[in-house]
């Protein structure tokens, strides 16, 4: 599989996937980010302690963590990147998703 195609105007990068006990880990590690902060502030608030500022700030950081852990866990299991240049000062960026590897599509007929 090639990481790179490069057809008239369109560059495509992709990548092979990564081996499933890292995706797993990296899935494992983002929902493990996500889950702390609010199961934290949901423990402090039915403590009657109340829900203090901290709580807002660490939810905010963790859920960066775990926007930046799960992109990576994507890109390393499905994704791949089309560079579009329309001339030859403008770029395109469209990031699209290859669906037929996500999930097993029904093809119908029309």
């Amino acid at each position: 599989m090639a990481q790179y195609q490069l057809k008239e105007n369109k560059l495509t990068l992709s990548v092979k996937p990564s081996p499933i006990f890292v995706r797993i880990l990296m899935f494992a590690f983002s929902f493990m980010l996500f889950i702390l902060p609010v199961s934290g502030m949901i423990s402090s608030i039915s403590e009657v302690k109340g829900i203090q500022s901290g709580f807002f700030i660490s939810i905010f950081v963790f859920g960066l963590m775990v926007f930046y852990l799960l992109r990576i866990a994507l890109w390393n299991t499905y994704e791949k990147k089309e560079l579009v240049f329309q001339s030859m000062s403008a770029l395109t960026l469209q990031i699209t998703v290859d669906l037929k590897t996500i999930i097993q599509l029904k093809h119908y007929k029309q």
